[in-house]
């Protein structure tokens, strides 16, 4: 009885939502009046009800919304940009400045906290709750890369994680 009252329950706030969605479709405006109403009852404005494919479509279904993500994805990871292999930088010659304790201060103070850290797992807070020691850390890392030493391995990769926020012409 409680998962029949729990479709129920779904069903028709799938309803609504596609309805309120067609609506939008109607008038693009009247996105503008739901986030506002949603913002004042302090409800999620994110949404992730829906997506709209590349055929103008909207998608409701997860699988759909899956599929519109990926051919999205698929789309502008796999893009070509044109490039000429012209830099403008001038090869430099001589010794490499040395990495000084004030500029390594100055970028961690121009960091912002709460963000996701690397493979490495060490966030900002971590580097300025070391104190002194991470302070001089830092140095020594920044100082070997342009030393030419290298770089930690932590630091040559990446990995992007895809997350839609409910924006744009999806």
């Amino acid at each position: 009885m409680k998962n029949l009252a729990k479709e129920v329950v779904a069903k028709a706030m799938r309803e609504g939502a596609e309805e309120e969605l067609c609506k939008i479709g109607e008038n693009p405006n009247t996105v503008f009046r739901i986030v506002k109403k949603m913002r004042k009852e302090g409800r999620n404005v994110n949404g992730g009800r829906c997506m709209r494919g590349s055929d103008g479509t909207l998608s409701f279904s997860e699988k759909d919304r899956g599929s519109v993500w990926e051919e999205h994805m698929e789309r502008i990871m796999n893009e070509e940009n044109d490039w000429d292999q012209v830099t403008d930088a001038a090869m430099l010659e001589g010794p490499v400045e040395r990495v000084s304790r004030e500029e390594v201060v100055k970028a961690m103070r121009a960091m912002k906290t709460g963000k996701a850290t690397g493979l490495s797992e060490v966030g900002v807070e971590m580097i300025t709750a070391s104190g002194e020691m991470g302070i001089t850390v830092m140095m020594k890392l920044c100082q070997e890369g342009l030393d030419g030493r290298g770089i930690p391995d932590d630091w040559k990769l990446s990995v992007v994680v895809p997350i839609y926020k409910g924006k744009g012409g999806m």
